[in-house]
């Protein structure tokens, strides 16, 4: 079953005790607190801060370096395991690298499109019909 509300004559379901368009109960009372979903802002919280990408470099290169050292060390020299775990670490320095500028890129999208939608929801506001 429905309702029809009293203020717009929107049809409402009978699981809502309020309607949805105008926020209006089945007695004609408003509801103060009552916010359309066009004008609702959710709150959309700051992205934390990232490393920066030198600092990230740096501490993958030193990671390399130490993992070489003690290989060559537990092999009393260079051979071709400690030549390939090497060429492997470089590999992973460059996955986070790559890594870390896709993240970077989606975070920017993300934060345009965010600002472009607030944008849009003032301009609604501002306009007047």
């Amino acid at each position: 079953m429905s309702w029809i509300c009293p203020c717009c004559r929107e049809t409402v379901d009978d699981a809502l005790e309020v309607c949805w368009q105008c926020g209006t109960a089945t007695d004609g009372s408003r509801d103060p607190q009552f916010e359309h979903a066009d004008e609702f802002e959710p709150e959309i919280p700051e992205p934390k801060p990232q490393y920066r990408l030198s600092t990230l470099v740096w501490l993958m290169f030193i990671g390399c370096l130490v993992f070489a050292l003690f290989g060559s060390i537990a092999n009393g020299r260079p051979n071709a395991l400690s030549v390939i775990a090497g060429l492997f670490g470089i590999g992973l320095l460059a996955l986070q690298v790559f890594s870390w500028l896709l993240i970077r890129r989606i975070s920017d999208v993300r934060r345009s499109i965010r600002d472009s939608v607030r944008d849009t929801q003032t301009e609604r506001r501002t306009i007047s019909f």
